[in-house]
């Protein structure tokens, strides 16, 4: 069939799976971790494929496996296969080495022990610090070397752990080489990184590290003119839609009484814009002396200041009605969209246990 990579998500409703037969397709690498939940499996079938090694780990968790055909595949023969001569006959009698080329064509059964020889994991980096704008792709590349290849991790600053088998995050890739692919520069990427190798023989680990420019971040500017100072914050682009900007003027009011005495007359405004629409909405406060200006003329001014937020606030409301609608909107599309997803997978189930049926059919 080609098949050159094998989602062990599509194994995830089987578990009573008995049968895996994937012969003759054109799989390097397999993740054996399905093992673990399929304890009913009793044949597989990888044969016909491209694999050069297999842990034993891999299959002893199968504890009905009753056979397993290896035969026609590209098998590295080193320390790390050498437990498949212990399986029974005729498992080992069907894998013929493909390398080293001194026992090329060789049964492993036929090869000593002494033969079956293993060089530890290494890993080499030109640089441990790599630098990507936002929103940009980023590939770090080390060179690995070890026989059996190493499995190659590598571990985000927050503790997220990406491998080659790696399906709940798409923006990352790692390569068969253990190269990282970083296809969308975030936040979350900015930092130190780990790598982790290990083979049968040993583990190793290196640090990088990883800049992310570009990043918005919240400034503040200042500046004066004719004794009025501008003040203004800026919010991250990457998740704020709002621009504040703030403007305070001070002036000084003589005493009406004279005298010489001056009191403060303070006025701030304060501009909210945002991505949908623009709000303006007007505070001022008058700080004066009593001297300067009554209360009463205080009182109403106030009340046209609070009717004016009053407003101002209907609309912040009005916005945040519209957000709601839009937001249950799109929860009620995803909740039909994973229903579709489901019914899809029921199906996929569905004839995947019939053609199991069928196989098994056949064996009988």
């Amino acid at each position: 069939m080609g098949i050159k990579v094998f989602d062990k998500r599509l194994l995830e409703h089987l578990p009573m799976l008995k049968v895996l037969d994937l012969h003759g397709n054109k799989l390097k690498h397999l993740d054996w971790t399905f093992t673990e939940t399929l304890t009913s499996l009793s044949y597989i079938d990888i044969s016909g494929n491209l694999f050069s090694e297999l842990s034993n780990s891999s299959i002893m968790t199968l504890r009905h496996i009753k056979s397993i055909n290896l035969s026609n595949n590209n098998w590295k023969c080193n320390c790390a296969l050498e437990w498949v001569k212990v399986l029974p006959s005729p498992i080992p009698e069907s894998v013929d080495c493909s390398g080293p080329l001194s026992l090329r064509y060789l049964s492993i059964v036929n090869v000593p022990s002494s033969q079956l020889t293993c060089v530890p994991a290494s890993v080499r980096c030109s640089t441990f610090s790599f630098t990507g704008k936002y929103h940009t792709q980023l590939n770090i590349s080390c060179s690995f070397g070890g026989d059996p290849f190493p499995k190659v991790s590598w571990i985000r600053p927050d503790g997220v752990k990406l491998q080659y088998y790696n399906y709940d995050h798409p923006n990352y890739v790692v390569s068969e080489t253990g190269m990282l692919t970083i296809k969308s520069l975030d936040i979350l990427d900015d930092g130190r990184w780990t790598l982790h190798v290990n083979n049968v023989k040993k583990q190793n680990s290196v640090s990088l590290s990883v800049t992310v420019t570009g990043i918005s971040t919240t400034t503040t500017t200042t500046t004066t003119t004719n004794g009025t100072s501008t003040f203004s914050l800026t919010a991250p682009s990457t998740s704020s839609m709002t621009t504040i900007t703030a403007t305070f003027g001070i002036t000084l009011a003589m005493d009406s009484r004279g005298g010489g005495s001056r009191s403060n007359n303070c006025s701030s405004y304060i501009i909210l814009k945002m991505k949908t629409s623009t709000i303006v909405v007007l505070l001022a406060v008058l700080l004066m002396s009593e001297q300067a200006m009554g209360q009463s003329w205080w009182d109403r001014f106030r009340n046209r200041v609070q009717s004016g937020y009053d407003t101002a606030s209907g609309h912040v409301q009005q916005a945040a009605e519209e957000a709601e609608a839009i937001a249950r909107q799109a929860a009620e599309r995803a909740r039909d969209a994973a229903a579709r997803a489901r019914e899809l997978a029921r199906q996929a189930a569905d004839g995947t246990r019939d053609f199991v049926r069928r196989r098994i059919d056949d064996l009988d």
